[in-house]
Parts: C-alpha cells; structure tokens; sequence
C-alpha cells in the first residue's frame, strides 16, 4: 500500500477522533467544568444510578434519586433498551441552568438550578430527568452490535464515535425534545415559540434545503438544533404512526454501520419514506396547517413597529419607553451581539452598550435602566451567579449592584424604598427576596407555596402578586400578609405566564393561552382574564406605560422580532379562561402513544436513600478509553495534515477521567522511528491553581550543547546527540485560570509558573562536567475581548497582553534568563464583520558572559525557522474577512456555510547570535467553514500560502474544530 494511501487513511481516522472523541456533543474527552473545591461530595447508589452531589443539597438529590428511577422506564420504553448502571452528578452552584450526558467516560450531569425565564410551566427535576435520560437510551445502543467488540479495542471512544458517526446532534435533541413533549404536559414541543421561526418560514415560502436547516448558516438566521429536530422526529412519529421508529431505526443503522445509505434506508423501512421524503412531506402538511390557522385567527390586532427596518435578521426584545418617543431595547442578530439601544421617532437608532447573557427582562425606574445577568466566578467554571445591573441613562454609567447572588425578574414598589426579586438558592426550592431600594442588601423573604418555583413577582397595593410552577404547573399566586398564606388567583395549568406587569389595579402578563404567545389582563378583584392582542405569530417581552393608553411588546415575524407600540383602544378585550387552552395536535397525539404524563409523579416527602460520604481521593482515577495504538488528544485538536505522523503510532494508549472532571490522566507506549517511548500526563483542576504534570521518556535520544570556537570566529553552539542515550522530559505547571464574563465583554487574568526538567545537558567550562537542562518560565496572561457575533471572525474589539521571565537555575556563566511580552488588540474592519488584529512582541536574552542563549520565547515569521536570539522583536497584522456566505451543498459529502480571507504581513527584526536580521513573510489564509459527509457538527479547512522577504514560498494546510 502506499504511503499516501496510508497516509490519507491515518488522517482521516484522526479527523473522525477529532470530531466525535473530543466533541461536546455528549462530551467525549470533554468535561463542563468543576464545581468550587470548598464542596464535600456525598453519593446515593440505587439499582440504575449512584447519584453524586454536594451535602448542602440532600433533599433534593434524593428527589433527584426518586426521579430517576421512577422515570426511567417510561422514558426509555420506545427506544427498546436497558443502559446499564450510570453515575450522575449534580451542580448546584451554577446559574446556567442544562444537563448533558456524557461519553468517554460515561456519565450524566445535571444543573439544578432552574432557568427562570424560559417558556416552560413544568417542574424543572422532571423537565431535566426526562429529556437527559433519554439519552442514556441513545447511548446505550451504542454499547451493542459492532460497537461491542470494537469497546474491546477501544473502551467508551467506541461508543462516542458510534453515536457521533451514525446520529446527528439534531436527531438526539429532536427525539429528547418529542419525549418530554410526550411525557409532560408541559415540553418543549407544546411551547408554540419553538417551531415560531419554521412557520414565519413556510408562510413566507423558505423552505431551504435539507443541509441549510440541519447544518446552520451564516447568510441566514436557523433556529437551534433542539427545534429543528423536534418539529421533524415529531411529525416522523405522527406520520408514520410508529412510536417506536427511532430506536427501530437506530437498531437498523448500527446492524447495517458500513453502509452509507443505511440512515434513508431505516426511515423507508420504518416509517415508508426515506429521511429527505418525510422532510418534503413535513414542508407540504405543515404549511397547510399553519396556512389554515394563519386564515382562522385573522384580523390580527394593529401595532406600529417603532425600529427601522434590518436587511438581515434582527430582534429587538424587552422595549420600553423612555422619554417623548424614544424607547429603548436590548438588539441582537447575526452581525452584531447584544447591545442596549436606544429608537428615536422614525427608526434612528443610538447604541448605549454592550450586554451579556441577560438572565430577566429590562425594567426602568428613575431613569435608571436595570436587568439581572448571568455572571461567571472566576476560577470555577460550574459556579455562576446572576446579579442585578443598573445602567443610568443620562451618565452613561453601569453599576453591578449585587454580586454573588442567583436572583431574578426585579419589581419596584411603588414608592421605590423596595426591590422585590426572585432567588433560587444553592440548596433548591425559590424564594422571593426583599432588597432595600437604596443599596440592594436583603430586608425579607417570602416562601414559594407547594414549595414551587417561583418565576415573576409583582405588587399591587400592598399585595404581592408571583406567578409559581408547581407540580401541577404553572399558576398565578396573591400573598395573604395576616395568615402568612398564599392564595390561587389562577390555578396551576400546562400554560405559560410571562412578562408579569401592573398598570392600576390590573395584572398584565403574557400567554400562550390560545396557542400562541399573546398579551393578557387579569383583574384580581373581578377575576377577569382578557385577552387583549391577537398577533400572527407570537408576542414577547411586555412593557406598559404609566399614564398612557399605550403599551410596548416584541412581536415576531420572518425577520426577527420587532420592537411595537400599541394601543389598549384597539385590542381584542376578549374574555378568556385557563380551563378551555389551545391544544397542539401533534403533541396531544404524542402523549397518546405514551401512555403515561411524569406530571403526575408525586414525590414522596421522606424518602430513604441511604448517602455516603464520597471521597475525591479514592475516585481520582477512571480508566474509560484505551486503543492499541498511541495517539494524544491534546494534539489531535490541533490536527494539521503535515502532523499526522507525529500524532498516531504503534503503541498503546489509556486515558482516565474522574467522574467529577477534576482529574484527567494519560497513559502510554509509543514505538516510533525506531524509539520506544513511555508518555505520562496528569491534570488536576480541583483546587484553585491547576495542576499539570507530564513526562515522556525515550522519545529521541538525549542531546548536549556545547560551544565551538574556530580560528577568527566568534564562538557558536553546536547541540550534539548522544547515541543509545534515552532522552527523559518531566515538566510541571501551576496555574491560576480565572475567566469572566459580563456585559458583553470575556476578561481573564492567568498567572503561571513552569518547570521543566530533561536530561538534555550542557557543557560547563568553568566546572569541567556535564550538567542536565533545567527551566523555570513564571508569567502572567491578561485579556478583554468582546464577544463574537455568528458572523464575526475576529472579536470587534478586544486587547490581550503576555508577560514572562524564563531562566535556567543553577546554570552559573552557562545561561542567563529571558523575558518576553506581547501584546495585541483586536479593531473593527472597513465592512461589518471584518476585523483587524495587531500583535506586538519582544524579547530579550541578558547574556552577557553566559556561554549558552536560551530557546526563543517569541514566534519567527511563517515561512522562517525558529533559531537563536539574542534580542528580538516582531510586529504582526492580520485584517479577517468573510469573502462568501452562500450555503453551497456539493453533493452529500461537502457542504460549504462560508469562506474567509485573513491575509497577514509580519515584520520581525531579528539580534542573532553574530549578526542583526531583518525578516518579514506576508500570505494569506483562504478558509472553509464547512461540513463533510452530511455531518452536522462544523469543522473549518483551508490553506496558508505565502512568501518570505526572500522570495521564498511556503504553504500549510490548517484545519480545526470549534472546540
């Protein structure tokens, strides 16, 4: 065979490795973080499940336990499969709220703390436990057939590529989606917002092809995965009348993995129609229906739409109005990240600021603006808080006013002296918290009844208003300050209540009600509920205006949504009820199949689990994955074809991952070029530095410097290598990773210390011996980056600086020390969405009367060898731009979303050994962002090709993954 062959076979074994083994898919080699080292873990085994959590939360992971195991059959029951025995870990510092199960090694991971304002009534335990459970079951059938003797080969990795090969991302959420729809009155699938965007679609007549909605693209706004899978696998199930399709179908993939066609094959055998002819006919029924109930609810109530129009998609959400006609609202879209605006009369927009992950809609109040938003801790990437932000309108100034809090939804009292907001603590339940309104600290609390979520609060008169998820769903609540009791205004329902607002002695609020997302009212002394807009497709983020007939929303269309004024003269006033909802078929027909509703779980109130003590010691290690060969998955993401042969070879390979993804553990043998080679690598995260070992040995055989003098010549280091010598490399880092994100902006500060030690040696002249190469690099990493956009390649702005100080102890006149800094900045291009980069760095050996200069810290142009400096500096500038967005599918095997251009010109200036160099290199990269073989996880591939200030040519072939 030859070598290209060989070689064309390697790389592609690797790209494969590269997209499915250290993919997040279900987090193959891949963790979502650690918790805070101050947690003491405690564990709960039960028949199907050790549960693994911190001791502040025991009543609730025992609901958790309780949960899992009463709900696992119903979830698994149409997959036909029985997973074996699984760890599961809960989070509860993180305000984040998610879950995900995990390959490699296999575990499940969930967030307690529940979201607050996304669109769903149901109990967020059972909305966690039935959507990740599901894909224990997906998992799972990837533990039979060919997958289980190639486990024997290759541990959980063949588990990882089996589903990463065989089932796309849409497929899995899609199906986890149908099942909460189906086992809940309350999924995803019943929230008429998740298919919100394929109805504007259909009606507006884009209908795209397959690749453009199930492998995104950056001309065109597409919905999340989670949508697109569920309005598919759910009409495949209605369609078909087979409720047990997917895992009949995944059953027929795996017995059929060598052929390319098996997925249209097991949708024609067990639905009667291919993948792509269920798709056509999905365009062709839902169309109808949705043209039907478009005809059925006109006329739609009048509105005034108060921004100007966007040639690409746009949303406006949370508007309010300020002053005279100017309203204010957070804009985001596929050019630009989220930024607070401010919408004159006619449309003419002024940009206020940048904001971040806002967690609660925008409210004003003295002419302040305030919001809550998500905020990262710093070193601990599963502990978040939400704090509350204030922004002055005339000063411009933006004030954090709490910190460390997980609260939610603000509402004034009527003469200010009290913030009421919602809070989810670290230990489960929710509480509303009442806040001085001068300087945010906590006065009083007030319980959730039926120990429910709380979602909204309000205050009428004196009267606290909340709306509340229990476990018969979602209603609306009045607190009786004398009895200290709260009462039903709305009994708990399947629907949603939202945008909780007070004008007079009236409740206003959103509602999907009839379907679809409308403005509501809500008399509590009459117990009047009227429904007030009727919009085509949806309504969102309410506002009111005081002392004005007026009030402001978000209403949906094809092109995002727009920021609206309207009108209480001209609305519905219609009068409706909670117990007479709009029911969606699908979903309806769904349950049916099921047979069983989760709501109807009660969990018991002692229940007895016993929990033990579970030791970050005794469970540092976890062998998941081996292979009879050696490969590093550190170096496989950064995969470069040239590489390949330095990233596969005869050997073998473990890795290890404890469960809490605090320990990650390398093992291996390696036989190459003729060396047989023993690798070792080990990171600890749990305590607030990291901890990084490695050591290789006999990689290459062990070298010596030495310095060589000729006759009128300066002296010159010569590195001779000693044969049958084994070469040895050990090396430790502590570091200090601490990340944070807010109002739009990632900042981090990371300081470091590295040492190294080889066997490697130098000649000492002065001592007459050999000594063995030791190095010490301390430094300290700083960066400020804005947050990209969907089509943004380089950051808008952003700066970034690297300090370090290298030496070699215990070198006397051998070496001297180094330091080393650069800089760079991000600036915005000529167009939207180009970008400017300049990076500056500089170096310098203190050398004199040292024998020996150190390796170079800094980075020689592309296209130039790295060599010895005594000083050095280098000036670098890229420009970014996208030079096509056209979702251009070529055949099933290449599907092409965008290329990009990032030309570069680097200046280097060079104080070598003897003499002064100046350097310079200047090309281009030419990039593909694209997907291969009808997989929908992206990847960007292209080529590096430029010259060097003598003319030379280079090229390279790059290639990565968004990991």
């Amino acid at each position: 065979m030859s070598t290209n062959r060989v070689e064309h076979k390697l790389f592609l074994l690797l790209l494969l490795i590269n997209i499915f083994v250290t993919k997040n898919t279900f987090a193959q080699f891949y963790s979502l973080g650690t918790d805070p080292s101050r947690a003491k873990w405690r564990s709960i085994e039960t028949e199907n499940f050790k549960v693994i959590y911190p001791e502040q939360i025991d009543s609730l992971a025992k609901r958790y336990v309780y949960l899992l195991e009463r709900l696992r059959e119903p979830v698994l029951a149409s997959l036909n499969t029985n997973p074996k025995k699984m760890d599961v870990v809960l989070h509860p510092f993180s305000s984040a709220s998610n879950g995900m199960v995990g390959v490699a090694p296999k575990r499940m991971e969930l967030i307690t703390r529940p979201p607050a304002n996304n669109d769903y009534s149901h109990n967020w335990e059972k909305h966690l436990v039935v959507h990740e459970m599901r894909h224990t079951g997906h998992v799972s059938k990837f533990e039979k057939g060919i997958f289980k003797p190639l486990s024997w080969f290759l541990g959980e990795q063949a588990t990882a590529l089996g589903v990463g090969v065989l089932m796309s991302r849409w497929k899995l959420e899609g199906d986890a989606v149908v099942t909460e729809t189906e086992l809940t009155s309350a999924g995803r699938g019943r929230d008429p917002d998740h298919l919100i965007y394929y109805r504007a679609a259909f009606l507006e007549g884009d209908y795209r092809n397959w690749d453009k909605w199930t492998m995104g693209s950056y001309k065109n706004y597409v919905p999340d995965v989670y949508s697109f899978g569920y309005m598919f696998c759910s009409f495949v199930r209605f369609n078909s009348s087979n409720y047990n399709y997917m895992g009949e179908a995944t059953d027929y993939l795996i017995s059929r993995f060598y052929d390319i066609t098996a997925d249209d094959k097991a949708y024609k055998k067990t639905t009667s129609l291919t993948k792509k002819e269920n798709f056509r006919e999905l365009k062709r029924v839902m169309t109808e229906r949705w043209r039907r109930e478009d005809s059925a609810r006109m006329p739609f109530t009048p509105y005034t739409i108060v921004n100007d129009s966007n040639r690409v998609y746009t949303s406006y959400l949370y508007p309010l109005k300020y002053s005279g006609d100017t309203v204010i609202a957070i804009k985001s879209g596929l050019k630009k990240i989220k930024s607070l605006v401010a919408i004159a009369q006619g449309g003419q927009e002024s940009f206020l600021r940048y904001v971040g992950r806002v967690s609660s809609p925008l409210i004003i109040y003295k002419e302040r603006l305030y919001w809550t938003e998500f905020v990262q801790s710093g070193r601990w990437e599963l502990e978040s808080y939400s704090d509350i932000y204030s922004y002055d309108i005339k000063s411009g100034i933006t004030t954090r006013e709490t910190k460390g809090k997980s609260v939610y939804n603000l509402h004034f009292s009527q003469g200010g002296d009290t913030v009421m907001v919602v809070s989810y603590p670290v230990e489960g339940s929710s509480a509303i918290l009442l806040l001085d309104g001068n300087n945010f600290s906590e006065i009083g609390q007030l319980n959730a009844p039926e120990r429910g979520q709380f979602k909204e609060v309000v205050q009428i008169n004196g009267r606290v208003y909340a709306t509340v998820i229990t476990e018969k769903g979602m209603g609306l609540f009045s607190y009786n300050k004398q009895l200290d009791l709260w009462d039903r205004e709305i009994e708990e329902q399947p629907k949603y209540l939202s945008s909780l607002r007070v004008k007079g002695d009236v409740l206003w609020f959103v509602s999907d009600l009839n379907g679809n997302n409308n403005v509501y009212t809500y008399n509590p002394e009459l117990k009047d509920l009227r429904q007030l807009t009727n919009s085509r497709f949806g309504v969102a983020s309410l506002s009111l205006e005081r002392d004005s007939p007026n009030f402001y929303y978000s209403d949906f269309g094809y092109g995002g949504y727009k920021a609206v004024i309207a009108s209480e003269d001209s609305m519905l006033w219609r009068s409706s009820n909670f117990s007479l909802p709009k029911k969606d078929d699908i979903a309806e027909y769904l349950s049916l199949g099921a047979g069983f509703l989760a709501d109807t779980v009660r969990v018991p109130r002692n229940q007895e689990f016993e929990s033990n003590p579970y030791s970050k010691v005794k469970n540092l290690f976890r062998i998941h994955s081996w292979a009879p060969v050696y490969y590093n998955v550190d170096n496989i993401k950064n995969l470069t074809y040239e590489s390949v042969y330095d990233l596969v070879s005869p050997g073998f390979i473990i890795y290890s991952q404890n469960t809490l993804s605090t320990a990650n553990t390398l093992a291996g043998y390696s036989w190459r070029d003729g060396f047989h080679s023993g690798h070792l690598k080990f990171t600890y995260r749990g305590l607030y530095p990291v901890i990084d070992f490695k050591a290789d040995f006999n990689d290459r055989y062990r070298q010596v410097n030495k310095l060589v003098t000729t006759t009128g010549a300066e002296p010159f280091q010569k590195r001779d290598t000693i044969l049958g010598s084994p070469y040895l490399s050990t090396q430790l880092m502590v570091y200090l990773p601490l990340h944070y994100g807010s109002g739009g902006w990632s900042s981090g500060v990371v300081p470091r210390i590295l040492w190294r030690y080889t066997n490697d040696s130098f000649f000492s002249y002065l001592n007459g011996r050999q000594s063995n190469y030791q190095y010490i690099n301390v430094g300290v990493s700083l960066y400020r980056v804005l947050n990209l956009s969907v089509r943004d390649i380089f950051p808008r702005f952003g700066i970034g600086t690297n300090i370090q100080y290298s030496a070699v102890p215990f070198a006397g006149e051998n070496y001297g020390s180094l330091i080393y800094s650069s800089i760079y900045g991000y600036l915005p291009g000529i167009l939207s969405n180009h970008g400017v980069k300049i990076a500056g760095a500089f170096q310098k050996q203190f050398f004199e009367g040292k024998n020996y200069l150190m390796t170079n810290a800094i980075s020689f142009p592309q296209g130039y060898e790295q060599r010895f400096s005594r000083w050095a500096a280098s000036v670098k500038i890229e420009y970014a731009l996208p030079l096509l967005m056209r979702d251009i599918s070529l055949s099933s095997l290449l599907y092409i979303k965008r290329v990009q251009m990032i030309p570069f010109v680097n200046f280097f200036r060079n104080g070598g050994v003897n003499q002064v160099e100046n350097l310079f290199s200047y090309g281009s990269d030419l990039l593909l962002d694209l997907n291969i073989i009808g997989i929908s996880y992206p990847l960007t591939a292209g080529v590096r090709v430029g010259f060097t200030g003598e003319k030379k040519y280079f090229t390279e072939f790059l290639f990565q993954t968004p990991l």
